[in-house]
This record gives structure tokens, sequence and C-alpha cells, in this order.
């Protein structure tokens, strides 16, 4: 087979036609979706009880008589669990998707390639001041502020999802504190599977897409290595 019958241009999501990597590659990411799939069954049931918790805890009033009310206001406190909880997977994983993928970077690249083509910099001049040349930078640099937000907004998420899964699975077992588990060498008094359950819950989504990621990178070059060969 010619190289120009080969397949079609390749990039990171169209890794072309033919060859004998692609059985392998559709495999891996069948199976990396499956896991991300049961990932996220799992990882939503933690924010849905915590929703539960803090918001249906003081339900009171006289509307709590009326039959279905309880359950109705359950199940709404329960969607707006697993509405946080897809938000703050969202500001954890967008740094990853923009920075650690060819799309990506490429779109990053691509926003500020047109920014300067279409003459939307500001030239800076060695007789501006400081603040000037501070405030052109800053101007200059707009394309780019979304990266800045989600790189800042990442941490946050992260200490909240933290937060979040200490409450749900405490590491401590019912009548001990960390100065006995610590000074005292207890560790009998840690709740392993809490323990388990919470780096689970706080860092498998993020790994599972880390992974997907690392394994489509390793496939596209693989499959160009092997066009670039035909």
């Amino acid at each position: 087979m010619s190289k120009a019958k080969y397949g079609d241009e390749q990039t990171l999501y169209n890794p072309g036609h033919g060859g004998r990597y692609q059985f392998l590659f559709w495999f891996l990411r069948l199976a990396l979706l499956l896991v991300l799939v049961g990932v996220i069954f799992r990882n939503i049931e933690p924010y849905a009880q915590w929703s539960q918790q803090w918001f249906g805890s003081d339900l009171q009033g006289w509307w709590t008589l009326i039959p279905g009310a309880t359950w109705l206001a359950d199940k709404i406190f329960r969607f707006m669990g697993i509405v946080l909880w897809a938000l703050f997977q969202t500001l954890e994983t967008i740094p990853l998707f923009l920075l650690g993928t060819r799309f990506g970077l490429g779109v990053l690249i691509a926003s500020y390639e047109q920014q300067d083509s279409q003459q939307r910099k500001i030239e800076q001049y060695p007789t501006d001041d400081a603040v000037l040349t501070f405030l052109k930078k800053k101007y200059n640099a707009m394309g780019l502020r979304a990266l800045d937000f989600f790189r800042m907004a990442a941490p946050f998420a992260y200490a909240v999802d933290l937060v979040v899964c200490w409450q749900i699975f405490p590491p401590l077992k019912d009548g001990y504190t960390w100065s006995q588990v610590v000074m005292g060498w207890n560790w009998g008094g840690i709740a392993w599977g809490n323990v388990v359950s919470l780096v689970v819950t706080l860092l498998a989504f993020e790994m599972v897409v880390l992974c997907w990621m690392r394994t489509s990178e390793m496939i596209f070059l693989i499959k160009r290595g092997i066009k670039s060969n035909a």
C-alpha cells in the first residue's frame, strides 16, 4: 500500500485508517472508557451523600408534612451533590486537557497566533514607563487568561474535594484521635478502608483521564511512525 493511500491525515483524535495497531488503539480506549464510567458512578456517591447530609439534615417546617415533599427535597439535594462533583472534576481536569494533550496545546497556540496575526497586541516601546509596560503586557496576555483561571481554580477544587471526602470517609475509627494514633503509634485506629475510598474518590477520575491521554499519545506516535515508514 502506498503512502498516499495509507490513510487520512492523522491527529490525536483521528488515528487514520488501517495499521496493525488500530484494534489495540480502540481496545485500550474502550477499556479506559469503561473504567472511567465506573469511576464516575463510584465517585459521585460521596458527594450525593455529603449534599444530603449538609442540606437535608435541617429540613423542618409545615411543608415537610406534605406527602412526598421530603423525598423530593432529598433527591434535589442529591442532584446538587452530583452537580458539585461534576463542577469540581471539570476544574481539576481542564488543565490536564489544555496542557497535557496536543489538541489542548494546539488550541492555546492557535489562539496566541491568531491574536498576533490580527494585530490585537499592543506594541511595547523602550520609552514606555513601568506602568504602561505592565498594562500592555497584561492586555497582550488576555488571550490566555482562561488557562490562568483554571490553573488557579484547580488547587481550590482539590481542597474542597478533600474536605468533602474527609467528611464522608473519616480516616480514623470512632473513639480515636490523631494524637493517639500518631504519638502512640496506634495504627489500628486508622480506618484503612476509608483511607482507600478517600484516595480513590479524590484522585481516581484524574488518573484515569491522564492514562487515557497518555495512551492516546502513545498510539498516535506509533501510528504516525508507521505512516511515515509506509
